[in-house]
Formats: structure tokens, C-alpha cells, sequence
């Protein structure tokens, strides 16, 4: 193939990116706020004005809500970023999901320019010419793909969006930079890191990345780097420090209790699930319905144990083809946090989560274009035929996956084809169809929420306000007394319990 343009002085396929990005997820603009939105943005005084400021960097994720346990997640700046929508848009949600739009192409264009990089042969020379196909490839592939329609459609994902910006932001001023000496360019580079992690902590994924990739490039000659690991290291110990104060340790509580072995059992099946996701996005779903591995030879096990032997294989064989080690680098590391079930705040597999590592994935699909194109101009055609066709599929993928995202009736409809053997999604298709005025079907799914989960204090609530409706007070205020059952300090139940008593509903 012999077409080359100079990428890195061409504005032409960042313009081609950045259209097909937001062309493609236009229609999110016309989606409302769902599921997290409702709590985290629209009922968070915090974001509503500067004056929280100190309560915001001192605080778990959270602390706004004194009715909600602390939270082992801390990122301040995301309500800062919250804060500023706010601001300007009020809460009007097209606002929002407008951020989210530009903010998925500005990761897009940071994706083409690390191929851009990469391909040539790791060196910034803008007299060297490179084929324009394989880094525009690239960023189109992290834009289109499937997996990322939730991390775009749903603005409390906005924290996978932000430290995915900084992060990449980052790592392409790291590669650019002076190697061994301190510079402009890797103060920013560790700048943005260090902006990258008040986001969301995974940004931390960044500090094993430039360990490794300089190991691979410098082998015994790796500790020439050690200023550039001192300014990372040392922004990642001061927002340690700040991160310990406001959570209050580590992690301050579990969320799944599983024993040490259980954790580390049911990494492998996560792994494979991942794994899965990241080549083929079908079934997607926003909480799926996760089943913890009790034992070695369970095939989840099996599947996982041999994808990441086959990892770590390639690693070793890949590790002086910079564009294929960094991009395995990519495609795993942010994943290391959140295969520790434990520490999740809400399920044990998301979506989302893939974010960041679908641009390592991006990279190696566009190696592979790359190794094709330069095998002759037969087979780099072919390439490009099967890699458009590729695109076209994420795309209308993506935008069918995008529709279900319009409101929580339908997100929370297609989660229960999915998972309807989870209580957590019975109760949000029961509480979406409670706020369209569907009691019958409400009602149904907090009787099923109940069935499937007996500690369920919200459930008995919300189906006790539906009876006291409905003019049935027998029925409403034993789903009181059941909510206070389970949470004796459920004030609003207590509340609706003593009306129905003082005006004599019940004998």
C-alpha cells in the first residue's frame, strides 16, 4: 500500500474520527438521566454549589447522602466536573450526555495518536511518513465498539470517560518525552496523571504500564528512567494520602463477603468474561447476574486460567514489538482492580469497566491491519474490506444498545430479559414503572424483589405506599412494619406506619 500521509501534521482523520464519534452517538442527546443519575446527580446538594468544595475533598464518594453507607470509592473531582455541567446546563440531561459525547471522541483522537506513535516504530519524526489506515483504525475502533455504549450513554460513568482522557493524555506525553530526564513534557505527563486519579483510582493502572513498557524497552537499563517514576510515584502517594483520609483506610468495608480463596477463585471467571466482552459485545447489559465459582475445576475457571496463560505468553513473546506490548499492557492492566470482587460497589462485572482496556484492544486490531497492508496491496485491501465491515457492525450495535439508555423504563426492561433472577433489577423495573404510574406492574416486581430477596427494606416500602394508595391499609402497613423490620431506623416507613395508625386504617 503505498498511500501515506503524514498523520501527525494532518488534521483530516481527527476531523474523520472525531464526526463518525459524535455522529454515531448523537442520538444519546435525547436519553434522560437513569438508574445512578437520579441519586449521585440529581439528589447530590454537593453539586450545586462551590461552597461544598471542602466537603467534596475530604469525602467517599457518597458522604453526601448521611442515609447511605460510606463508600470505598473516592473521586472528588468528577463533582467538581458535576458541578461545572450544573452550572451551565442546570440539569437539563442533553447537557450532560453532550460532555460524555465530546469527551468519548477527545479519547478517540488520543487513541489514533498513540497508534500514530506506535507505528512508527516509536519515534516522533514528522517527516516520517505512516499509513494513515491502521491509527485511524484504531480510533475508530475504540469509538465504535460496543462495550463502551455505557460508559457514553450514562452520565454517572462520566469518572470511566475522565481518568480514560487524562490517562491516555498522559501516557502519550510519557512516550514523547526526553527518556531518562526530567522535561516539560514529563511533568505534564505526570501532571495529568495525578488528575487522572481523582477521577477514579484505576488511573493508577498507569504506573505498572510505564514500569513494564520501560522494562521491556530498556531491560537492564531500566532504572535510567527513575526520575519520571519519582514524579508518578510521588503524585500516587499524595493522592493516596488524601484518598485514606476522606474513605478512611484502603477499603473500609467489603462489599461481597468472600473468603481470600473466593476472591482469588473468581478471578478467572472474570477474566473470561472480559475476555469474551472485549471480542465479542453481545448480551450486553447494565447488572448482570453474577454466580461465584466454588471450586477449581468449574469451567469458568478453566476458560479464565487459559486466557490469561495465553496472555502472558504473548507478553513475553510480544515484549520488544512495542505496539503489541503496549497494547496487551492496555487491554489488562486497568482490569487488575476490579477483578477483586470484594472492594465493588454494585456488581461484580460492568461494562464500563472495559473502557480504557477496549483502546488496547483497538491497538492490536489495528496492528494486525497494519501487518496486512504491508504484505502487499492485495491483502492490504482485504484488511481494510473486513475492517470496515467491522465498524459498520460496532456502529449499529452501538446504536441499538444506545436506544435502551433512553430512560430507566426501558434500561431497566431490558436488564430483566437478561437477569430476571436478580432482585436488584426486578426492584428498578418496579420502581421505573412506579414512576410512570404503572402500579400493577410496580407492585408485581416489589413482590418479586421480596421473593428473591428477604432483606429487601426499600421493596416493602415503596409496595406499602403503592397499598396506602390504593386505599388498602391492612396491606400497607404490614409492608411497613416489614421494612422496619429489616432496617429498624427506617424513618419514613415509621412515619407512613403512625398515619395509617392515627387515622385509624387498621384496628
Amino acid at each position: 500500500m503505498d498511500a501515506k500521509v503524514k498523520t501527525s501534521h494532518s488534521v483530516f482523520p481527527l476531523v474523520i474520527i472525531a464526526a463518525i464519534s459524535l455522529g454515531v452517538y448523537s442520538s444519546t442527546l435525547f436519553n434522560g438521566f437513569v438508574y445512578d443519575d437520579n441519586h449521585i446527580l440529581l439528589s447530590n446538594v454537593w453539586i450545586r454549589g462551590f461552597s461544598h468544595a471542602p466537603d467534596i475533598l475530604s469525602s467517599s464518594l457518597m458522604s453526601f447522602d448521611e442515609a447511605k453507607t460510606a463508600s470505598n470509592t473516592y473521586r472528588p473531582f468528577l463533582f467538581f466536573l458535576f458541578m461545572a455541567e450544573h452550572y451551565v446546563f442546570g440539569f437539563k440531561p442533553w447537557g450532560f450526555h453532550l460532555v460524555n459525547i465530546i469527551l468519548h471522541a477527545a479519547n478517540a483522537v488520543l487513541v489514533f495518536y498513540l497508534a500514530s506513535f506506535l507505528f512508527k516504530g516509536g519515534g516522533y519524526n514528522p517527516d516520517k511518513p505512516v499509513p494513515a489506515a491502521p491509527p485511524v483504525f484504531a480510533g475508530l475502533v475504540f469509538s465504535l465498539h460496543t462495550i463502551n455504549t455505557e460508559a457514553v450513554n450514562w452520565v454517572s460513568a462520566q469518572a470511566e470517560l475522565t481518568y480514560a482522557f487524562f490517562t491516555l493524555a498522559s501516557f502519550n506525553l510519557y512516550l514523547r518525552a526526553a527518556s531518562g530526564r526530567l522535561s516539560a513534557r514529563l511533568a505534564l505527563s505526570a501532571f495529568l496523571f495525578f488528575l487522572a486519579l481523582f477521577f477514579k483510582e484505576t488511573a493508577a493502572a498507569l504506573i505498572p504500564i510505564i514500569f513494564l513498557y520501560e522494562l521491556s524497552a530498556r531491560g537492564r537499563g531500566l532504572l535510567k528512567a527513575w526520575r519520571g517514576y519519582l514524579l508518578f510515584l510521588t503524585a500516587a502517594f499524595a493522592f493516596m494520602a488524601l484518598r485514606t483520609y476522606a474513605v478512611g483506610g484502603i477499603m473500609r468495608h467489603k462489599q461481597a463477603e468472600l473468603s481470600l480463596w473466593g476472591a482469588i477463585l473468581n478471578m478467572f471467571p472474570l477474566i473470561a468474561g472480559y475476555f469474551k466482552k472485549l471480542v465479542y459485545p453481545s448480551g450486553l447489559n447494565i447488572l448482570y447476574e453474577f454466580h461465584p465459582a466454588r471450586e477449581v475445576f468449574d469451567l469458568r475457571v478453566i476458560a479464565g486460567l487459559i486466557i490469561l496463560i495465553l496472555f502472558l505468553l504473548a507478553a513475553v513473546s510480544f515484549r520488544k514489538n512495542k505496539p503489541v506490548f503496549i497494547a496487551l499492557l492496555a487491554s489488562s492492566m486497568p482490569l487488575l482492580p476490579v477483578l477483586y470482587i470484594p472492594a465493588l460497589s454494585s456488581a461484580a462485572f460492568a461494562d464500563r469497566y472495559l473502557y480504557l482496556p477496549s483502546a488496547g484492544f483497538a491497538l492490536l486490531l489495528a496492528y494486525a491491519l497494519s501487518r496486512a497492508m504491508d504484505k502487499g496491496r492485495a491483502e492490504g485491501f482485504a484488511a481494510i474490506f473486513i475492517s470496515v465491515l467491522l465498524l459498520f457492525s460496532y456502529s449499529a450495535a452501538s446504536i441499538e444498545r444506545g436506544s435502551v439508555w433512553r430512560d430507566d423504563y426501558a434500561l431497566w426492561g431490558d436488564a430483566l430479559k437478561k437477569s430476571p433472577n436478580n432482585p436488584n433489577v426486578h426492584y428498578n423495573f418496579a420502581w421505573a414503572s412506579h414512576g410512570k404510574g404503572d402500579l400493577k406492574n410496580a407492585a408485581a416486581h416489589y413482590v418479586e424483589t421480596i421473593r428473591l430477596d428477604r432483606g429487601a427494606s426499600d421493596a416493602h416500602y415503596n409496595l406499602g405506599v403503592i397499598y396506602a394508595y390504593q386505599n388498602r391499609p391492612i396491606e400497607a402497613a404490614f409492608e411497613f412494619r416489614e421494612a422496619l423490620r429489616i432496617n429498624p431506623g427506617y424513618k419514613e416507613a415509621g412515619e407512613r406506619l403512625s398515619q395509617i395508625e392515627e387515622s385509624g386504617g387498621i384496628e
